[in-house]
């Protein structure tokens, strides 16, 4: 039996990806940076693999993160 995702890791995800940084994702989720940096990790984890590009000026999804980013949306939709 597989564990479900965590939907504030998929949260996460999505903010971060749709704000394009790390900082404004937490700042929308009231939470820390590193708090969403812990959480995309976990859920990275789980996936096996990347699902975001990080530089030091910008966050993008990855080509994996865009592949799962319909279905993360769907996931977040269902669940609100």
């Amino acid at each position: 039996m597989t564990r479900p995702l965590d939907i504030e890791s998929v949260q996460a995800f999505v903010l971060t990806v749709d704000l394009a940084s790390f900082t404004r994702a937490a700042a929308a989720l009231e939470t820390s940076q590193a708090g969403i940096s812990l959480r995309l990790k976990r859920l990275e984890d789980r996936l096996g693999c990347r699902l975001v590009d990080r530089t030091p000026r910008s966050v993008r999804a990855s080509a994996r993160g865009e592949r799962f980013l319909p279905a993360a949306r769907d996931l977040l939709a269902a669940h609100a």
